[in-house]
C-alpha cells in the first residue's frame, strides 16, 4: 500500500495518476455477473513475480529510516523538530487508524465533511495509497482472510505478511475478488474520489510541505527535516500498519475465536493508538473501537478520540457491539484467555444428567442414546 496502487501495478515514488479514475460502478457490476472462478481452475502452479520498484522503496524507506533515527538519538536536530516530528506521527497513524480503517473500510461510524477531510489529509500524508485501494484491500482482507483470496495471506508466511505482499503481483483469485468487492460507497464520496484521482500529486504536496515547515519556521536543516520528518516518520507509520497485518496474526492470544489466526497483542495495541485487540476485530470488523474496550487504559487512543468527536457532536451512528454478544462468542468459540465475570464462565457448565442447562439438543440426544 505504499504510496501506490495494488502491488500487481509497480510502484513508483512521486509519479502522478495520470488522470486515472475511479473504476465505472457499471463495470464493477458486470464483472460481479459475468467473470467466472472457472477460469481461475489452472493446473499451471501460480508464481508471484517481483514487484522491483516496490523493493527498490521500501529498501529506501527501511533503510533511511536508520539515517532520521541517527539524527534523534544523537541530538542533532532542534527539540522543536522532534516535537514536531513526534505529533505529525501520531496524527498520520490516526487518518490511518480512525479514518481509512474505521470509518472507510468497515464503516463503523458516520462523521462531519470537516472530520473526514482532515482524516483525508493526514491519511495522505501518511502515504498509504488513495483511500479507494486501501479500503479494497482491507475489505478483501476481511473477506477471505487466511485464504489465497486474501492479499494479505499468512498462510504465506510472517515477511509477506508483514511487507513481502507489497513487493509481490497477487494471486489471480485475490484480484477477482478486488474487482468484485463492494465498493460504491466510496465511489459515491466526491471527496474521496478526488483523493484518488490526485493522490500522487496530494501525497507529493503534502509531505514537501512537511519537510519545509520545520525549515522555514525555526531554522531547521533540510536534511534533517527529511530524514525526519518525512522518511522516519513514514517507516513508522508504515511500520505500525504492517505490525497488525503480521505479528498480529503470529503473536498473541484469541479469546473471541480460536479458529482465526488474528490474535489480541497488547504491544501491538500500544505501538498502533488500539488496533491490536485484532482477534476481536476480525470477529466484530463493524465496532469502531476494534476492541471490547475503547477507554486509554487499554491503549485505545482512536476510540477515545471518536468518542469524544461523538460528544461534540461531530460524530454519530457509533457501531457498537454488546456485552452480552461478546459473550456468547466468548462462550462458544474462545481459546478461554477471556475474563468473564462469575455468572457468565459457568453459563455451560452442569453437574450431570437432569441439570436444566443441558443444551437442549444434547438432551435429546442423550434421551436417545438412553439404553
Amino acid at each position: 500500500m505504499l504510496f501506490c496502487k495494488p502491488a500487481s501495478t509497480p510502484l513508483t515514488l512521486y509519479v502522478p495518476m495520470k488522470k486515472k479514475m475511479a473504476p465505472d460502478a457499471k463495470v464493477h457490476q458486470n464483472v460481479m455477473k459475468t467473470e467466472s472462478d472457472e477460469n481461475l481452475k489452472s493446473n499451471a502452479p501460480f508464481r508471484a513475480e517481483i514487484q522491483w520498484r516496490n523493493v527498490a522503496v521500501n529498501l529506501f524507506i527501511h533503510l533511511g529510516f536508520f539515517v532520521g533515527l541517527y539524527y534523534i538519538i544523537t541530538f542533532k536536530l532542534q527539540l522543536k523538530t522532534f516535537i514536531y516530528f513526534f505529533f505529525l506521527t501520531c496524527l498520520c497513524n490516526l487518518g490511518v487508524t480512525i479514518g481509512v480503517h474505521r470509518l472507510w473500510s468497515h464503516r463503523s461510524f458516520k462523521c462531519t465533511r470537516p472530520i473526514k477531510l482532515l482524516l483525508t489529509f493526514f491519511y495522505t500524508m501518511a502515504g498509504q495509497s488513495s483511500i479507494f485501494h486501501w479500503v479494497q484491500i482491507h475489505r478483501v482482507h476481511h473477506k477471505f482472510s487466511e485464504t489465497l483470496k486474501d492479499p494479505l495471506d499468512v498462510n504465506r508466511g510472517f515477511f509477506f505478511a508483514h511487507v513481502g505482499w507489497y513487493c509481490l503481483s497477487y494471486h489471480p483469485e485475490c484480484e477477482t475478488e478486488m474487482k468484485r468487492i463492494d465498493m460504491d460507497d466510496i465511489k459515491a464520496d466526491k471527496d474521496l474520489m478526488f483523493q484518488y484521482k490526485y493522490y500522487s500529486h496530494l501525497f507529493t504536496l503534502l509531505n514537501f510541505l512537511s519537510v519545509l515547515i520545520p525549515c522555514y519556521f525555526w531554522g531547521e536543516s533540510f536534511k534533517i527535516a527529511f530524514w525526519v520528518c518525512f522518511v522516519t516518520r513514514f517507516a513508522i507509520n508504515f511500520t505500525q500498519l504492517n505490525f497488525t497485518n503480521s505479528a498480529n496474526h503470529f503473536i498473541g492470544k484469541r479469546p473471541y475465536d480460536k479458529t482465526q489466526s488474528a490474535t489480541d497483542n497488547i504491544a501491538c495495541t500500544i505501538f498502533s493508538f488500539g488496533e491490536g485487540y485484532h482477534n476481536y476485530h476480525h470477529v466484530f470488523p463493524y465496532d469502531y473501537r476494534t476492541g471490547e474496550f475503547g477507554d486509554i487504559g487499554h491503549y485505545n487512543l482512536s476510540a477515545v478520540i471518536i468518542d469524544f468527536w461523538y460528544k461534540m457532536g461531530w460524530v454519530w451512528d457509533r457501531k457498537l457491539v454488546s456485552q452480552d454478544m461478546i459473550n456468547r462468542r466468548v462462550l462458544r468459540t474462545g481459546d478461554g484467555s477471556h475474563w468473564l465475570s462469575h455468572d457468565e464462565a459457568h453459563k455451560n457448565s452442569i453437574y450431570g444428567y437432569g441439570d436444566k442447562d443441558i443444551d437442549e439438543a444434547d438432551q435429546k440426544e442423550l434421551e436417545r442414546m438412553i439404553g
